[in-house]
Formats: structure tokens, C-alpha cells, sequence
């Protein structure tokens, strides 16, 4: 063991901690001498019985052989999730590619962050690849490690929706062969007037917990499709996409809501499309596919949000009116990397094509997937690499921008 230190990790300098967790001793080191050539403080045990010894929430990235003796990284992985850790991790190993990938999975599956996982022997670049990865998301006075984060309230909810604190940023998305903008997907913002802006992550559970899903849906629809408008008369036609959650997918009154809004603003059908989850779908059946049914007869388009993370994927295509697949980030942001991702992304697109759709990819983050999506004949792209999400006052002059047109 190299590098072993008693207690818990304590850092005394700024850069931030590291942790290798390798039976191999040479290779600790190795990955150690690299971490700390690459501003990281490092530590490297290579017995796992000394783990809870050196082991800190605080730690930011953990590098996690996964065949230990006595406790393997499975073992680990489970204590890291149970312990809620706040890092990042990099998992390695000696076997195939099909141990690492599931290594990954099973990791995500616990809701750790994964950096990326590499098979030995290490090259020094793609360690530092992974490294540098990690080091742009650590910062030492995180507010996250600073102290309790500070929720919105039930009542500054109902208040929100009261004042219409509510807006949708758009992600852009893009034509994948030409380039051109094709459209955009409204994701939901809360602009709290004293806490700053929330996330999906916390405003929609509080919505569905609270059962207020339908009038947060309704509120960011209805202003959706005003922006629509705003954009068509300054020359930009749009299609923009609204996620629709499972209570509101089975509100009988959803497509007379929906056509009334566009009728208000004098905007064809095809200005606006529905996103649904296949989970969304596994409520009441036959009135979620009455409901679709009736907003595909006033043409407005429907697409299958998170393809392939459901139960029944096959089926679902097969009983609903869908017109487009997003194509899930969780096998878009792999394909490049895993043959098994890459193998479902194809295999998505054809099934597509095959039905009269058109799909989408989501959480495009490099130009190696756009390439390879383009080579795939995936036909639109959304994700970072693109744009993030922006306040829609802002999306007029991205275009320019990115076109040239000022």
C-alpha cells in the first residue's frame, strides 16, 4: 500500500483529493503520480479492509478497481451510494469491456457520478482525459459543501404558479445533416424571487407531490406557444416541444386545451409537439391512447420521450400515435465509447424510419457523437454541444449569432 495515511482524507491545500482503490500497488502509484501532476492531492490504498480509514465525503474523485480481494468495487459502489457520496468516480479493471460497462450501470443505477471507466494498462492521456473532466466541476467554496441548501416551501409553489414564476427555457435542436434550426424543447425553470432560479429536479417532484403537475404543465404550455408566436413574427418559425407529465396525459381535457391555445395565437398545429415518457404511459391506457389519439387527429406531433428506458417499449410504439423517438442521453452519450450503446442508438433509428418517424438524440455533448449520429442517420440533435438551455428572450440572438445574421 502506498501513501497510506490515518483518518479520514483531510486536505490542507486547495487542490482537490483523489483516491485509488487498487490491489496492484505499482498501479496506485502510477495513477497517484498522474493525479498529482494534474492538480490533485492523491492517495492510493490497496487493500480495501483500510478503506473506511482514508474514506471522506469529501473526497471529489475516487478511482475504483473493481476486482478487490475479500470486498470487490461492487461492494464499494453499494457503501458510496449508501453513504450518499458527493463525488466523483472513475471505474478501472483488468476484464472486458462488458464488466466495465456494467460496472458504470450499476453505478448510475445508485445515482453515482460517473466519470468514465478504462480498461488496463492506463495510458497516461486518457487518466488525465478523465481527471481534467473532474477537476472543472470541483471548486472550493462548492455551496453544496458549504452548507444546508435552502428549499422552496408548498406555499412559495402555490404562490409561484399564482404569479406565473414559472418559465421554459429552450434547448435548441437542430437538423443533424444541414444544421439548421429546427426547433426547441421547453424545459421547465422556477424563477423564485428570493432563492434564484430552480431546476427540474426539485420542481417537479414538488409538483407531483403536491399534485399541482397539471397547472405547472398548463402554465409553461401556455407561455411555450406565446413564444412561438414572438419568434414567427420576427421571421423564426419554430416547432417547440412541451413535456407532459402522466396526470396530465389522462385530462380529458387536454386537447381542447392544447388547440385553444394555438387557435388564440393563430398558429398551425405543427408549431408544437407533446413529449411523453413510456412510464407516463403505464398509468390508465385507454385513456392516455384516447387522449393521443384525439391530439394526432388535430395534428399535433407526439414524441416518445427516453426511448428505451421503459418496460415496454416495443409496445407502446406499437398502441400509440407517436411521430417522432427521442432517442435517451444514457445511450446517446455512450455511443462513441460502447459498442452496446452504439449497437441501440442504430438499431433505434432504423426502427424509426421503418415506422414514419423522425428521431431525436439528446445529451449530444461532442462533435464525435454528432458525426457518428449523422452516420447513424439520426435526423435532429439536442444537447450541450449544441446549446444549453436559455431564457427564450435569448434564443433570437443565439440564432443570429450561430447563423452569422445579425
Amino acid at each position: 500500500m502506498c501513501e497510506l495515511r490515518t483518518g479520514p482524507i483531510l486536505n490542507q491545500t486547495n487542490r482537490p483529493d483523489l483516491l485509488v482503490i487498487d490491489d496492484e500497488t505499482e498501479m496506485g502509484k502510477y495513477i497517484s503520480l498522474v493525479a498529482e501532476e494534474n492538480g490533485f492531492s492523491a492517495t492510493a490504498i490497496d487493500d480495501t479492509d483500510n478503506f473506511e480509514s482514508v474514506y471522506s465525503r469529501d473526497i471529489s474523485v475516487i478511482i475504483l478497481d473493481m476486482f478487490m480481494p475479500r470486498r470487490d468495487g461492487v461492494e464499494i459502489l453499494r457503501f458510496l451510494a449508501e453513504d450518499r457520496f458527493r463525488g466523483h468516480i472513475i471505474i478501472i479493471s483488468g476484464f472486458d469491456s462488458s464488466v466495465l460497462h456494467s460496472a458504470m450501470e450499476l453505478a448510475a443505477a445508485h445515482g453515482l457520478k460517473i466519470l468514465g471507466a478504462l480498461s488496463k494498462p492506463i495510458l497516461y492521456n486518457d487518466i488525465q482525459a478523465l481527471l481534467l473532466k473532474g477537476s472543472q466541476d470541483y471548486t472550493s467554496d462548492d455551496p453544496t459543501l458549504a452548507g444546508e441548501v435552502i428549499l422552496p416551501t408548498r406555499e412559495d409553489f402555490i404562490m409561484g404558479l399564482e404569479r406565473l414564476e414559472f418559465e421554459p427555457y429552450m434547448q435548441p435542436q437542430i437538423d443533424i445533416n444541414t444544421g439548421r434550426l429546427l426547433g426547441v424543447e421547453a424545459l421547465v425553470r422556477w424563477i423564485h424571487p428570493t432563492l434564484g432560479i430552480q431546476t427540474p429536479d426539485i420542481t417537479i417532484p414538488m409538483a407531483e407531490s403536491e399534485g399541482l403537475m397539471d397547472e405547472l404543465t398548463y402554465q409553461v404550455l401556455e407561455k411555450t406557444v406565446n413564444w412561438i408566436r414572438i419568434w414567427k413574427d420576427a421571421g423564426l418559425s419554430l416547432r417547440a416541444s412541451v413535456n407532459i407529465s402522466a396526470s396530465t396525459i389522462i385530462d380529458l381535457s387536454l386537447p381542447e386545451l392544447v388547440d385553444s391555445y394555438l387557435r388564440a395565437k393563430q398558429l398551425p398545429p405543427g408549431h408544437l409537439a407533446l413529449e411523453v415518457t413510456e412510464q407516463t404511459l403505464m398509468g390508465q391506457l385507454s385513456t392516455s391512447l384516447d387522449i393521443l389519439t384525439r391530439l394526432r387527429l388535430k395534428n399535433i406531433e407526439l414524441s416518445i420521450d427516453d426511448f428505451g428506458t421503459g418496460h415496454s417499449s416495443l409496445i407502446q410504439l406499437y398502441r400509440a400515435p407517436f411521430s417522432e423517438i427521442k432517442i435517451d442521453r444514457s445511450f446517446v452519450s455512450k455511443a462513441t465509447e460502447q459498442k452496446e450503446a452504439r449497437a441501440i442508438v442504430e438499431m433505434t433509428i432504423v426502427l424509426a424510419h421503418k415506422l414514419n418517424m423522425k428521431t431525436v438524440a439528446e445529451g449530444v455533448e461532442d462533435s464525435m457523437t454528432m458525426d457518428l449520429l449523422k452516420e447513424l442517420g439520426c435526423d435532429v440533435a439536442q444537447g450541450f454541444y449544441i446549446a444549453r438551455p436559455m431564457p427564450p428572450e435569448e434564443l433570437l440572438d443565439w440564432e443570429k449569432a450561430r447563423s452569422g445574421t445579425r
